[in-house]
């Protein structure tokens, strides 16, 4: 039964870790974005005032980064739940 519990522990901080990296990534792409090229981040990528290049390059770098937080989140919270049920 601790296992289970253990289990559900670990998978809940994962939870929690990955949404709140998520939330950091976003916010500081979002505020790169904007000071780098001093207009707003292309948040709505179908509007017709964003072009295909823009749209793309903010697509592949938010993308790329969510990926790299979120496996970063993981292995975080995985090794913390390794410390704390020795």
């Amino acid at each position: 039964m601790a296992d289970n519990n253990q289990a559900l522990a670990e998978k809940i901080g994962t939870l929690v870790l990955t949404g709140a990296a998520a939330w950091a990534v976003r916010k500081g792409i979002v505020t790169i974005w904007e000071r780098s090229t001093g207009r707003p981040a292309p948040l709505d990528l179908d509007d017709d005032d964003i072009g295909i290049t823009e749209a793309v390059l903010f697509a592949a770098v938010t993308g790329a980064l969510a990926v790299f937080a979120r496996r970063y989140a993981q292995r975080g919270a995985h090794r913390a739940f390794s410390r704390v049920s020795r």
